[in-house]
C-alpha cells in the first residue's frame, strides 16, 4: 500500500495493522506475519516501531514480482492475544 502516507495524522497504517491483528485473533491466530522487500528500510523501521519483531531476511527471491529479490519478515502478536 503506497497511499497510506498521503493521509498524515490519521494513523492509517496503525489502524490497518490493528484491523489485521484483530482479524487474525478472531481466526484463532496468535500472531501476524508481515513481509517487506529488503530495500524498503523505511517500512522495516515502521514495522519495528509498531512493535513487530524482525524474524529473518531472505536475500533470494523473485524480482519479477516487483521487488528487489529479497524479503524481510516481521511478526507481532495478534490483537487481543
Amino acid at each position: 500500500m503506497r497511499w497510506w502516507n498521503r493521509l498524515p495524522g490519521v494513523n492509517l497504517g496503525g489502524r490497518l495493522l490493528d484491523w489485521a491483528g484483530d482479524r487474525a485473533w478472531r481466526a484463532g491466530a496468535g500472531w501476524v506475519r508481515l513481509d517487506a522487500w529488503t530495500s524498503n528500510e523505511r517500512l522495516h523501521r515502521y514495522y519495528l516501531g509498531q512493535g513487530f519483531a524482525h524474524v529473518r531476511t531472505v536475500l533470494e527471491g523473485a524480482p519479477d514480482q516487483g521487488g528487489d529479490g529479497g524479503l524481510v519478515t516481521f511478526v507481532g502478536d495478534a490483537f487481543g492475544a
